[in-house]
């Protein structure tokens, strides 16, 4: 099928992403305040000891080649043994912890992985930190582990993967079938042609271009179709439409609607501030205070699944119903099926 790209946080956040939407962790902190926890436990680490560790590799699984790429927290050596360290900020309380969240460990076995094949090391040490933000506490979790052991994980993490990359080229392939079929849905106005035409070639020489034109004039599907035409000849081709006005959106989804009904397939999300979304009064985005947010990750492959093969057009209204359906946050839910939508649609302010 071909080769990708991937990194190891990439990898592991699909494979083993689970449990509840929870802001406590370092994901809702700014991300300077993160690198500085990070930072604030590698000056421990001893003159032996490397941090940000870049590590690399080629796994090749029959039809599909993974280029697996991240940087190890640390590598400790300890006891003439290495260790892998994983380190993650929180913000929950010194002792509330009480296992790594299995995402993270997911981090640490595939890095060390990575660092132990090429060096035919039969044991080594794993090690996830959490470095609390009050007062800057540590819980660590350790444990040896095997190669043998960490090829069976990593095996069964990149199993998990390959088996969405495999749906999601079914994807594209349907929406590219239909895009080599696509026709303008109505009949040209004047230059409107000429127009579609420019853009295109605009596009495929990836040259930026800044278009004014009066209201009426068709300025929507001038740059919506050509757009859409493209995507088989980009790689990764993503399309963001950014409006200042739900008015100017509901223009946009009209014009993807028109293209729907001309046959094609692509997929549009459609992002709404999470205070517009949240189907509570108020955000309260972790499990204790939200049952939207309780078990989130774990229910979040299910419901994507389902929404890219029941839907191609998916808005604030499509999030709120499978949300609801399914129990998870709408607009959670909405920045993940974006990263699997061709067209994204959201307001700029």
């Amino acid at each position: 099928m071909g080769t990708y790209s991937v990194s190891v946080r990439e990898l592991c956040e699909y494979s083993l992403m689970g449990g509840s939407i929870d802001n406590r962790f370092s994901a809702g902190m700014r991300m300077q305040e993160g690198i500085r926890l990070h930072q604030y436990i590698q000056k421990s680490y001893g003159d032996d000891d490397e941090a940000e560790y870049s590590l690399s590799m080629k796994a090749v699984f029959g039809e599909i080649t993974l280029n697996i790429s991240g940087r190890a927290d640390g590598i400790l050596k300890m006891n003439s043994e290495p260790v892998i360290e994983e380190i993650k900020s929180t913000s929950m309380a010194y002792g509330d912890i009480e296992a790594p969240q299995p995402v993270h460990l997911a981090q640490c076995k595939v890095y060390a992985y990575m660092y132990a094949l090429p060096r035919a090391l039969e044991k080594i040490g794993l090690k996830v930190t959490y470095v609390h933000l009050s007062g800057r506490k540590e819980t660590h979790f350790e444990q040896e582990t095997t190669l043998e052991e960490l090829r069976e994980a990593f095996n069964d993490i990149c199993a998990d993967y390959i088996e969405n990359l495999i749906f999601m080229e079914g994807v594209i392939s349907e929406r590219n079938e239909s895009i080599s079929s696509l026709r303008f849905p109505f009949e040209f106005r004047r230059y409107q042609k000429e127009t579609i035409n420019y853009l295109y070639r605009c596009i495929q020489k990836k040259t930026g271009v800044y278009m004014n034109a009066p209201t009426g004039s068709g300025k929507t599907l001038n740059t919506v179709y050509p757009s859409i035409k493209s995507l088989p000849n980009l790689k990764n081709g993503k399309i963001f439409y950014l409006t200042s006005k739900s008015t100017q959106k509901a223009v946009a989804l009209n014009a993807m609607e028109q293209l729907e009904k001309k046959g094609l397939r692509a997929k549009t999300a459609e992002i709404t501030a999470k205070e517009k979304s949240c189907i509570l009064d108020k955000p309260k985005c972790n499990p204790k205070d939200c049952p939207y947010a309780l078990n989130y990750y774990d229910k979040l492959r299910t419901v994507v699944r389902q929404m890219l093969i029941e839907n191609t057009i998916m808005t604030k209204e499509t999030f709120r119903k499978y949300a609801e359906q399914h129990t998870v946050c709408p607009f959670e839910l909405s920045l993940d099926i974006s990263l699997f939508a061709d067209m994204v649609m959201c307001d700029y302010n």
